[in-house]
């Protein structure tokens, strides 16, 4: 660019003129100033560190927008930068860094040279100033010095070397790893490190950078210092000049003896537990074919027992039919003419009669819980208790009874089943009642809570609901709470309470056979709460 003329009335000789000249031509910033500090002439390069074009005989002591202190933070303001004190005193401050910043906000670091020009008589007529931009330098000091702290710092062996295998560089990780220390190594060959049977691999690494290529993660042993031989793991690059060439090598080397060592311990462990797995694999497949014979021979023994038990509670009514009859034959014949000892014999051969028909009919009813001969279909539980109620009508007229029924919901069960289930449950509530006291029963419903699935621990996936059935009868001591569902279990004896033992039996029956829970709260003389939990 065409450099301005000076201040008008300033008048130069054949030798500044020449140094002007000089000046502009001059890659480097400079500029001038007259004794004042009004900026008097600068050349393109200073423009293009300021980022800015002064306006001569107008700008003071520098064309810098903003100036700060090495700090980056601290400003300088321009009566106090470097030219204006070498105007103001005649002292040059030498290499003293400031930091300038654009009017764009970008900064470079800057070492001003100002010099004063004197006249004759010695009085200062005004000054140079060459700013020297040394921003990449200080850059490049910055980067080194990270490089070097990360080098230092690092847990990897990182070293350097020629292609004469020379080691020209050693960082304490190195020292730690082979147990050299970098006076003892550096000048020597790095093949003091590798095991004779590995001597050929320094060779074809040298090659292979020759070539401009990088080694990367190679696996090989290396021998320390005390002779142990260390598993390693290498990096190896080139190192190239600014023009490309290759002129050294650089090396990371990582001790992965720990590591190969678990990794064999690994390939130990897996193999052992493959083994092992697949011994458990065929114990397990040896224990499932047991349990699927063991299982179809319970099958076929439920079945048989179910058979014999149906046959059998069948084949009873029989001879039992004939021992009623005859005994009723007897009875009419010869009641009236015996005493009274055989009268009480006749009549307890009648009830024992009875009580067995009894006994036959529900051992009957509880042998074909299982024999699912139908298909489970929906089944509103509010039609099956109008239908129980209707058929225990007589019973609940007698007794005065009270029954409330809140809605109820539509499942997919027996429905034959159903109905037995809540023809026990309802039939004990008016069975088990107090003297002279009305029975009250109630009948309600609600769904379960996801949280209390786990307390029963049902499928958290599905849906439940549970029914409750109180009443306000004798109750029974909560030490029964739990055995009051076992098969002939009777709380109470057979001349206070008709009943065969066999009706909570076969309701727990009928829950299990619904995936279902039941069971039941009680205190003496305070009523009970039967609850029954089963899927929707």
């Amino acid at each position: 660019m065409a450099l301005p003329e000076v201040n008008p009335g300033t008048t130069l000789n054949r030798d500044f003129s020449e140094v002007y000249q000089f000046m502009d031509d001059l890659p480097v910033a400079i500029y001038s100033c007259d004794k004042n500090g009004y900026i008097t002439r600068y050349n393109e390069a200073a423009v293009n560190l300021w980022g800015r074009t002064p306006e001569l005989g107008k700008d003071l002591w520098c064309g810098s927008w903003k100036i700060f202190d090495t700090d980056g933070v601290s400003p300088v303001s321009l009566d106090t930068c470097p030219m204006a004190i070498a105007l103001k005193t005649g002292v040059i401050l030498k290499e003293r860094e400031i930091i300038i910043e654009r009017p764009d906000g970008s900064r470079r670091n800057v070492i001003p040279f100002p010099r004063p020009i004197f006249d004759e008589k010695g009085n200062i007529t005004g000054a140079f100033n060459m700013l020297h931009d040394i921003s990449e330098h200080k850059q490049t000091e910055s980067q080194n010095a990270t490089l070097i702290a990360i080098v230092e710092s690092s847990d990897d062996a990182i070293i350097s070397k020629n292609f004469d295998s020379i080691v020209t560089s050693w960082n304490k990780a190195a020292e730690k790893i082979f147990g050299y220390t970098a006076e003892e190594i550096i000048g020597r060959s790095i093949t003091i490190l590798i095991p004779p049977d590995r001597a050929y691999e320094e060779a074809e690494i040298i090659s292979a950078l020759k070539k401009g290529n990088h080694v990367d993660h190679f696996e090989t042993k290396r021998r320390r210092k005390d002779g142990k031989i260390i598993d390693i793991s290498l990096t190896i690059s080139p190192v190239k000049d600014s023009s490309g060439n290759v002129i050294g090598i650089s090396k990371i080397a990582r001790d992965i003896t720990e590591q190969k060592q678990l990794h064999d311990e690994l390939k130990v462990s897996e193999l052992k537990f493959r083994n092992l797995s697949e011994e458990l694999d065929l114990r397990v497949t040896m224990r499932t074919k047991q349990l699927h014979e063991s299982n179809s021979q319970l099958e076929s023994s439920n079945r048989d027992l179910e058979q014999f038990a149906f046959t059998a509670s069948h084949d009873l009514q029989e001879p039992l039919r004939k021992i009623q009859t005859f005994t009723n034959i007897l009875s009419e014949r010869v009641y009236d003419k015996v005493d009274q000892k055989s009268k009480e014999c006749i009549e307890k051969i009648n009830a024992a009669a009875l009580r067995m028909s009894a006994l036959i009919g529900d051992l009957l009813n509880f042998s074909r819980i299982t024999r699912n001969e139908k298909e489970k279909e929906i089944v509103n539980l509010n039609d099956v208790v109008r239908n129980v109620t209707g058929d225990l009508e007589l019973m609940i007229e007698r007794k005065n009874a009270t029954i409330h029924i809140d809605k109820l919901p539509v499942v997919r069960a027996y429905a034959l089943q159903m109905n037995q289930l809540f023809y026990n449950l309802l039939g004990n509530a008016l069975k088990f009642s107090r003297a002279e006291i009305p029975p009250q029963i109630t009948i309600t419903s609600e769904d379960l809570l996801k949280e209390e699935l786990n307390n029963y621990g049902l499928n958290p996936e599905r849906r439940y609901f549970r029914i409750e059935i109180s009443d306000n009868g004798i109750g029974f001591d909560p030490a029964f709470e739990k055995s009051i569902f076992d098969l002939f279990q009777r709380l109470h004896m057979k001349h206070e309470y008709e009943g065969t033992g066999i009706g909570l039996a076969l309701c727990n029956k009928i829950v299990k056979n619904h995936n279902g829970l039941i069971y039941a709260k009680s205190e003496e003389n305070k009523g009970a709460t039967f609850y029954v939990i089963l899927p929707l």
